[in-house]
């Protein structure tokens, strides 16, 4: 490929970065303030943010006094809400996450593919509604997700490099650690840990001691972020855990679903009383934080709730012996409703993302409809243009990335694609990350963080179809 070449289709994909960077601005620029970009985990968030940034340590911030140390959420995204000087340049990083991580993608689904398929990439991925809200709301999605996506394109460009010199090698580690890191975002992270070291199976020359020693390697440096967050823990509340989220997912939630199933109940009804029996830490205060409104901030003047404040005490062992005891007397109900939720993972939109940030201010279809049969919520939808236009929009978006991904795997199987690491790797990490975020509660969010897996994926499935049918990953570059 000409140097002239090269440099208009870095232009090219550059342009459409700049432009999923203003459509991700846009919610941003709409509206003042910070309030409507709240969730009820934002505001443990940024209590734990100003815990580090007012002396806390990594324990969060009520008013004039410190809370506990934490052992629910994972330091990496308080850390960086920490490191800004506002919540909306926090937003707008995000924003600028978001679209550099759409430029990646687009620049290494070009290098193999070509063009065609470097664009498309780019604007599967950027024109994913859920990941554009995401990216503005006070959470750790974004962060997360683009993490993961500069990991595993590290690793994959090593792959494609063929040999495994310093450099590949180097880039393999590196992305071993920033996997890691991953997991101190989001605790589900710890999923990926077991996909580091594949990438050197990869490298079919080099010897099998050489390649065994490497895979240890590789995954010794997250193993090393872990340990060192697990002792972290024990040091500060004498408990060997990573995060209580585990814990506190199968006894507040999966329990609470399948009691409320089982007894016919409403689930809040039935979360609230096992939140009430909980067991709690003998070491702890016995104090209900979810009145210690955060510096009276009317931010967060109108959330319910967060499920921390009334179970920042609990006990993760006990707590985690209880909720295993309920779901496995309901083995049925939990499978049921755990498949329930990874298809609504993969293939849903919920509509209240949709009207928050793009429809109306004063719009808030999850709470003003809560409980509506789907025929009236159908029609409400439908009384809303602009809505039912985004809806059809990220239905229509999120069938071609599945066809197209189908497509990718079908010609794989074939043995259309050479090299296959930059299809089985992604999707790979997609399958472990949509396997462990489904539950019966699960959200469109939960997809964001597999969505830059998928898009390449599909996108070097489509290009195969449309643009180069005989899988020839090098005509358009030639």
């Amino acid at each position: 490929m000409s140097v002239t070449a090269s440099v208009r289709a870095v232009l090219i994909l550059a342009t459409i970065a700049g432009l999923l960077l203003v459509v991700r601005l846009c919610p941003l620029l709409r509206r003042p303030g910070v309030a409507w970009a709240m969730r009820n985990d934002s505001i443990a968030y940024i209590r734990l943010a100003r815990g580090l940034a007012t002396g806390c340590g990594f324990a969060p911030r009520f008013g004039e006094f410190c809370g506990p140390p934490e052992l629910m959420r994972t330091p990496g995204y308080p850390v960086f809400l920490a490191a800004m000087p506002s919540l909306r340049t926090a937003l707008v990083v995000q924003d600028a996450l978001g679209a550099g991580v759409c430029f990646l993608i687009g620049l290494f689904a070009w290098r193999q593919r070509g063009l065609l398929a470097g664009a498309m990439a780019e604007s599967l991925l950027g024109f994913d509604i859920p990941s554009i809200v995401n990216s503005n709301v006070v959470m750790s999605d974004t962060l997360f997700a683009s993490v993961i996506a500069v990991a595993i394109l590290l690793q994959l460009v090593a792959i494609c490099e063929g040999t495994l010199e310093g450099r590949t090698v180097a880039a393999i580690l590196g992305a071993g650690l920033l996997l890691g890191i991953a997991a101190l975002v989001r605790p589900i992270g710890q999923v990926l840990i077991i996909e580091t070291p594949i990438p050197f199976i990869m490298f079919h020359r080099v010897s099998l001691r050489k390649r065994v020693v490497l895979m240890l390697l590789a995954l010794c440096l997250p193993s090393v972020v872990l340990i060192g967050w697990l002792y972290r823990n024990y040091e500060q509340r004498g408990i060997w855990t990573f995060s209580t989220v585990p814990a506190l997912g199968v006894y507040a939630y999966q329990s609470a679903w399948v009691l409320a199933y089982d007894t016919g109940r409403s689930f809040d009804e039935v979360q609230a009383e096992l939140i009430r029996t909980m067991p709690r830490l003998g070491n702890s205060k016995s104090r209900d934080m979810s009145s210690d409104r955060f510096d009276a901030d009317p931010a967060y003047v109108n959330q319910s709730e967060d499920v921390w404040s009334r179970t920042y005490d609990a006990d993760p062992v006990e707590m985690e012996k209880r909720g295993t005891r309920i779901v496995l007397e309901h083995p049925w109900v939990l499978a049921v409703a755990n498949f329930k939720g990874l298809l609504r993972t993969c293939f849903w939109v919920q509509r209240y993302g949709l009207s928050y940030f793009f429809v109306s201010p004063r719009l808030d279809l999850g709470r003003d409809e809560a409980g509506l049969s789907v025929r009236h919520q159908l029609l409400s939808t439908l009384s809303y243009p602009w809505l039912s236009f985004l809806l059809i929009v990220e239905f229509a978006l999120l069938t071609s990335i599945w066809i197209g991904v189908i497509i990718a795997l079908a010609l794989t199987y074939r043995g259309r694609f050479k090299p296959i690491a930059p299809i089985l790797i992604p999707l790979c990490v997609a399958i472990l990350l949509l396997a462990a975020s489904a539950a019966p509660w699960s959200e469109d969010r939960y997809r964001v963080p597999a969505m830059p897996m998928l898009a390449m994926i599909a996108a070097f499935g489509w290009d195969a179809r449309v643009g180069h049918p005989t899988g020839d990953a090098q005509r358009d570059k030639s």
